[in-house]
């Protein structure tokens, strides 16, 4: 090739890319104007509200109102969410007083029925073994143990009333 005609080809293709760029150019010009006008309208659109709520300022003096009696009623709200929250600790730390009492009874009662089996093991083996004895200290031996288990028996049921009666005063 010549070195003319490739002068020719690389200004031909030049200004062909000239031309791309300016319709280009013209086509961003042409978004950004009409961005412009439409901004323009929302700007007077937005002016003449301001200035409507302006002159009656009723628009802000009802929303204002609208939000003191939101805020007046989630302020209420909030307050009792919090006195039934204050409530439910208590009730909480109540139920878990009872839970450890009961606890403790159901361990002395463990305790006293263990006893009492084992009143009742000594009786037995007493029983056993007042057969080899004359028939008076039997029944003295018989005496002791039934006023032995009678005691028993009378603490376990004294112990058992208390709880109930301090088990009545707590559900009141």
């Amino acid at each position: 090739m010549e070195p003319h005609s490739l002068h020719r080809t690389f200004h031909h293709s030049h200004l062909g890319e000239e031309k791309h760029q300016m319709l280009n150019l013209n086509r961003r010009l042409e978004t950004y104007l009409s961005r412009v006008k439409l901004l323009e309208e929302e700007n007077a659109l937005l002016a003449k509200e301001l200035h409507g709520l302006r002159r009656s300022n009723q628009g802000a003096s009802i929303r204002r109102k609208g939000l003191e009696e939101e805020l007046r009623k989630a302020r209420l709200e909030v307050d009792v969410a919090w006195r039934d929250r204050v409530h439910a600790e208590l009730e909480v730390g109540r139920l878990t007083e009872e839970v450890q009492a009961l606890d403790l009874q159901r361990q002395r009662d463990a305790r006293d029925q263990e006893h009492l089996e084992g009143l009742e093991a000594d009786k037995e083996e007493l029983g056993q073994q007042t057969d080899c004895l004359p028939l008076e200290n039997q029944l003295l031996l018989q005496l002791k143990m039934s006023l032995g288990l009678e005691v028993a028996t009378h603490r376990y049921a004294a112990l058992s009333a208390a709880f109930i009666k301090k088990t009545n005063r707590g559900w009141r």
